[in-house]
């Protein structure tokens, strides 16, 4: 038999790197070793390693991360050991060289598969990027991490809000957005919530194009309870595109529910809670004052949210 590794260290362990190491077999030809972010579902395999050690680098400051090690023998390869686990630094401080791109006209222009560090450094600070994606790599997926406070992204065509990111607290915020649209003038927007920032610390904008649809990364769906299951259901808009009235139908809920209006810009211009009741309901927003354009409605109920678009015409 293959005998399994063991004593899986990390050593040396920076904001972006950190050393692996792991206790020799006898009889081997070589190790496969697999890691990835403790959030992520996505292995990285390294294979056909003749040593006992192996050296990540370019990682993200901050971030939890897995790793393990299998046997390769002659005949045969052993399981993979169990996972061991470290954290990278995280970043002390950064430099911001994207400034002045508080609006979209000024949008800091980047490559589509780079990564960006920036800063949200005032409490009104606004950061903008633009980008292209091609023929070739239509597909859009965008990672904002290393929050070092409550930050939300939102994807722009030209002025058209096409999805927000906007979990609680430091969590990653993420972007799906496989599409056939080819264009140059994609737009990602990073603010702080209620006006949050850090005037040190940097995030991390990830922005990737690809010929193939993205899908979500996390670890496994924990089973869905029957309030969670309602989370699809939870709003229904109409008429959308709306004019001087929207209403909107909730489903049954013993949970209070939250209800959020958000400009082309990601501002706030509405918050409207219901009442926890055991019966559906509607809720009417007159939205006669709001200008014409494209917005954001968050539904919130316990820990689910769900985002819908409206268009306000008139």
């Amino acid at each position: 038999a293959c005998g399994v590794p063991s004593s899986l260290v990390a050593g040396s362990i920076t904001t972006t790197s950190a050393s692996l190491s792991w206790a020799s077999v006898a009889g081997v030809l070589s190790y496969t070793l697999q890691w990835k972010p403790t959030a992520s579902s996505t292995w990285t395999t390294v294979s056909s390693l003749t040593t006992t050690s192996y050296g990540l680098n370019g990682l993200s400051a901050g971030t939890a991360y897995q790793f393990q090690v299998r046997s390769v023998c002659a005949a045969s390869s052993s399981a993979y050991s169990g996972t061991a686990a470290f954290t990278t630094s995280a970043s002390s401080t950064c430099s911001d060289t994207y400034e002045p791109n508080n609006v979209s006209a000024s949008s800091t222009l980047i490559a589509g598969n780079s990564t960006t560090t920036a800063r949200i450094g005032t409490s009104g600070d606004v950061d903008w990027f633009q980008f292209a994606n091609t023929s070739g790599a239509r597909n859009i997926k965008i990672d904002l991490t290393n929050l070092p406070a409550n930050y939300q992204v939102i994807l722009y065509r030209g002025n058209t809000a096409l999805r927000v990111s906007n979990n609680s607290g430091t969590q990653n915020e993420q972007i799906i957005y496989n599409t056939s649209t080819v264009a140059s003038n994609y737009r990602v927007r990073v603010s702080g919530i209620s006006y949050a920032f850090n005037a040190s610390l940097c995030y991390t904008l990830a922005v990737q194009i690809g010929s193939t649809g993205f899908m979500m990364e996390g670890l496994p769906e924990a089973p869905v309870e029957e309030e969670e299951s309602a989370v699809e259901e939870l709003v229904l808009l109409f008429p959308n595109p709306a004019n001087d009235m929207v209403t909107v139908r909730l489903s049954p809920s013993s949970l209070p529910t939250v209800v959020e209006l958000f400009d082309g810009l990601g501002r706030t211009v509405g918050t409207f809670t219901h009442p926890a009741d055991s019966g559906s309901h509607n809720m009417v927003l007159y939205i006669s004052e709001q200008p014409v354009g494209v917005y954001m409605v968050r539904t919130t109920r316990g820990q689910n949210s769900t985002v819908q678009r409206l268009v306000i015409g008139r």
